[in-house]
């Protein structure tokens, strides 16, 4: 029972931190050209509420980009190496259920005194 003194919190680690950006180096290699088309769909959101004031845009592509990412990352990825990321892949669908639910508001946060209509 002694040599439990002995360990050191680097001990209890999943993997390695090189595997750790491994993974996000092989995730970016998959998605590459989703990159460009990432950042085009949310510069034309951003020209879409500067333009009508309507957020309704912005908080689709976030909430789409949530769930790609709880998809792409959390579960195709990171589940391998990591118990506990289909739990956060989990809370990334409940966020994005929730930006998508905003984006359909009948109401805009607008007519509500939200800012970021």
């Amino acid at each position: 029972m002694s040599e439990w003194w002995s360990y050191r919190p680097a001990d209890f680690l999943l993997f390695s931190p090189r595997t750790y950006w491994r993974l996000f180096e092989l995730h970016n290699a998959q998605w590459w050209p989703l990159h460009g088309l990432a950042l085009a769909l949310m510069s034309a959101a951003l020209a879409w509420w500067w333009r009508s004031g309507s957020a309704r845009a912005l908080w689709l592509v976030l909430g789409a980009g949530w769930a790609f990412g709880g998809w792409a990352f959390h579960l195709q990825r990171y589940a391998g190496i990591n118990w506990a990321a289909p739990w956060l892949a989990a809370g990334f669908f409940a966020q994005a259920l929730l930006l998508l639910a905003l984006a359909g508001c009948s109401a805009p946060p607008a007519a509500r005194g939200d800012p970021l209509a």
